[in-house]
């Protein structure tokens, strides 16, 4: 069993009304099913825009689902001493709203953009500058701030709804071990590197100066990219992430 096919299975049991568990980190020591789950983050878009929130939950635990809730599940896998992370944000009676739909698309343009990015030479602090140029385009097209993309990337108001980096390393822990930067600058990316990529955009449910019908909304997706010697290989591509896939697999 691969992380992507564990997390299709944690997205296909969410049900309405129902208590869930989404495990981060879920280490498997045995992929055939004997597994050890530790810890998970569970998060909610309250029906009634109590909002976006993340909850760390013991296995076992669990949050009562309503239907018009979006889970972001962060969920790996270890097998043979390696790791994976993917996270897919999903609502939990299986069709996205209007509203849900735009903001879920625009995050997923922002990633599939810096994956299509990846090949050997190009610099790993370029995928975090572009996440961050694009993020903060999207933000001033919703409505979330004003202004240039330029002065709010300057005045860091942009970590304000992405406050993460949009990378870490994978290997033999989720977020392993590895310089960022050599001899002073950031290292250019070389076949063999395996790493995250999760562009996210979140608005905290009390934010009063962000549109109503956006407070409480949150978004986040994560697939683990491997630098090959000609681009790259998205080892997690098997796990749905587009709207229509979504759809059809938590509607079933």
């Amino acid at each position: 069993m691969t992380a992507a096919e564990m997390t299709i299975g944690r997205m296909s049991e969410t049900l309405v009304g129902s208590l869930t568990v989404v495990a981060k980190s879920c280490r498997i020591l045995e992929m055939e099913g004997h597994g050890d789950l530790s810890l998970g983050h569970l998060s909610l878009r309250d029906p009634e825009g109590r909002g976006f929130w993340m909850k760390r939950n013991r296995i076992g635990l669990g949050e009562v689902l309503g239907p018009e809730d979006l889970v972001l599940i962060d969920m790996g896998a270890e097998f043979n001493y390696y790791t994976g992370d993917i996270t897919r944000t999903y609502p939990v009676n299986g069709k996205f709203t209007a509203v849900q739909k735009e903001f879920y698309e625009r995050v997923l343009k922002v990633q599939k953009h810096l994956i299509s990015m990846i090949h050997p030479g190009v610099v790993f602090k370029s995928l975090q500058d572009t996440t961050i140029e694009m993020l903060t385009e999207h933000m001033l097209e919703l409505g979330l701030l004003k202004g240039s993309v330029q002065q709010n990337i300057e005045q860091l108001n942009y970590k304000k709804y992405y406050p993460h980096g949009v990378s870490h390393w994978l290997g033999m822990d989720v977020h392993d071990a590895g310089l960022y930067k050599k001899d002073g600058p950031s290292r250019p990316l070389e076949a063999g590197m395996c790493f995250t990529i999760e562009p996210g955009l979140y608005v905290p449910a009390d934010d009063m100066s962000a549109p109503a019908h956006l407070r409480g909304l949150g978004v986040r997706i994560e697939d683990n990219i491997l630098v090959t010697d000609t681009g790259h290989e998205n080892l997690t591509q098997s796990c749905p992430k587009e709207v229509k896939d979504l759809e059809n697999l938590i509607g079933t």
